[in-house]
């Protein structure tokens, strides 16, 4: 147990002694009698003068708290803010010479900004959605057929096309363009007769161009076709039964849609 202590004393003397002067360091620093050479951050070397031997002792500088500045004392609380000062002066002409051409280029910006959007008018808004849900559709006199859906689920449009009112036509069963721009048809056919073929083609009129076509030979087989065309005012698109009977029932198996795309 003394053995213990006596260890404990030596390293508590130890510790002691390095964070001081050696009797030979003090002797050599107070008679500045030494070469001060920088080893690092925390460590320096002194080496004494006039002594034949060569002799050196380390020195540690003593540590300073952060909050202490140079003279030992403790920093004190944050002042507070100062009053504003007195608003800068520019010369008239070097203001004006900065200034004038970004307002005026703003000015513009606003002007051809307004411009633009009372030249555009509201966006078109187009679409609809109609299917064959009452009864059956077949061809007049084994000849293509428009055909002409019952049930009308969405017709929106806007704009007046050449001959009224563009959008789906109940009547006829095609959709007349309202304005000119891209527009997206899909169509969905299913045949009525096991052992009937059904042929359905989407058409561009009056070039009577053909966009997408559908064939069935299943039974009770169903397909679907789209495309994207573009349309000028009064023009139309339609679908054709070319060959079959299309069935008509409340599921709406068939059905022929469409909506306007952009300029």
């Amino acid at each position: 147990m003394k053995f213990v202590l006596l260890i404990f004393t030596l390293l508590e003397k130890l510790s002691e002694c390095r964070q001081e002067y050696t009797p030979y360091g003090r002797l050599i620093e107070s008679n500045k009698l030494f070469h001060h050479k920088k080893v690092s951050a925390s460590r320096s070397i002194h080496k004494a003068r006039g002594d034949n031997k060569k002799k050196s002792r380390y020195y540690r500088p003593p540590r300073q708290r952060k909050n202490e500045n140079q003279e030992g004392g403790r920093r004190g609380p944050r002042g507070m803010p100062g009053p504003p000062g007195p608003p800068g002066t520019c010369p008239e002409n070097v203001c004006r010479a900065a200034v004038e051409p970004q307002f005026s280029n703003l000015l513009k910006e606003i002007a051809t900004q307004l411009e633009n959007e009372n030249l555009q008018s509201t966006p078109a808004r187009i679409a609809f959605t109609v299917g064959l849900s009452d009864k059956n559709f077949t061809r007049v006199n084994s000849k293509p057929t428009t055909v002409v859906y019952d049930r009308v689920i969405l017709n929106q449009s806007t704009g007046e096309a050449g001959f009224g009112r563009g959008g789906y036509s109940p009547i006829s069963g095609a959709f007349v363009a309202p304005v000119e721009g891209i527009y997206h048809f899909t169509v969905t056919a299913l045949q009525n007769e096991k052992r009937k073929q059904v042929f359905v083609v989407l058409t561009k009129q009056p070039e009577d161009v053909a966009l997408c076509s559908i064939t069935s030979q299943g039974n009770y087989q169903s397909s679907s076709c789209s495309a994207f065309v573009r349309l000028k005012v009064g023009e139309f698109v339609q679908v054709e039964l070319l060959r079959g009977v299309l069935l008509g029932h409340p599921y709406l198996f068939n059905t022929f849609s469409g909506s306007y795309y952009g300029d």
